[in-house]
């Protein structure tokens, strides 16, 4: 995850990615201070789609394709062949203290639901119990705050989506960014996907690559 998001490997691809600790292997004896059941959760709902069964590393490329999260070259295979698919046009834009979610151009069936992420990388932890027991782990893109923001009907060409947000005193604004994207209801397909750091609050770049 560290080397897609900060060599981005694949030449016109924005690699969003974002890291969902989930809570199921705190019961090691040790806590991770990342993990929600909520992220639990969200990889049964993934799961739900796969013949597969719920695991770590795992990773969840635009909402369609699970791959093992240690197999590099194998999602890089996949971002690659995802890229390929249209995109919608997503932005964000910061005014007032709070985000501004536009959406527009969705290449897809609708409707299709809008999320929401606050994002914090170069984190670390050291492990006291467990597997990882006596290690140091790096992360990137660790989510620190995820929700829906609404949905885009059927009929809808563009909407605004109001998000606000607070930052934790505990967080390092500089390494903090929001994430924007666009996920079919049905197929759980990514269709549209940005970020913007949070302390260059210009509008951001539409992503036309989302991984989870």
């Amino acid at each position: 995850m560290a080397q897609l998001h900060r060599i981005q490997p694949i030449e016109g691809v924005q690699i969003i990615v974002l890291s969902e600790h989930v809570d199921y292997w705190n019961r090691l004896g040790w806590k991770d201070p990342f993990s929600s059941k909520a992220f639990s959760d969200r990889q049964n709902w993934y799961s739900m789609r796969w013949p597969t069964r719920v695991y770590t590393p795992q990773a969840v490329i635009d909402g369609l394709v699970e791959r093992v999260g240690s197999q590099a070259k194998k999602i890089q295979k996949v971002i690659e062949s995802a890229a390929q698919e249209p995109k919608g046009r997503v932005e964000i834009s910061i005014a007032d203290g709070e985000a501004l979610v536009t959406v527009s151009d969705l290449p897809r069936k609708l409707p299709a639901q809008v999320r929401f992420a606050l994002v914090e990388d170069d984190l670390s932890v050291d492990v006291e119990r467990g597997e990882n027991r006596g290690r140091r782990l790096a992360h990137v893109g660790v989510v620190r705050s995820f929700e829906t923001l609404g949905e885009i009907a059927r009929k809808e060409s563009e909407r605004t989506f109001k998000a606000p947000f607070e930052l934790s005193p505990e967080w390092n604004e500089e390494n903090v960014r929001l994430v924007a994207f666009v996920q079919e209801r049905r197929t759980r397909a990514i269709v549209a996907a940005t970020t913007v750091p949070v302390s260059r609050p210009e509008t951001s770049p539409t992503g036309p690559q989302s991984g989870e």
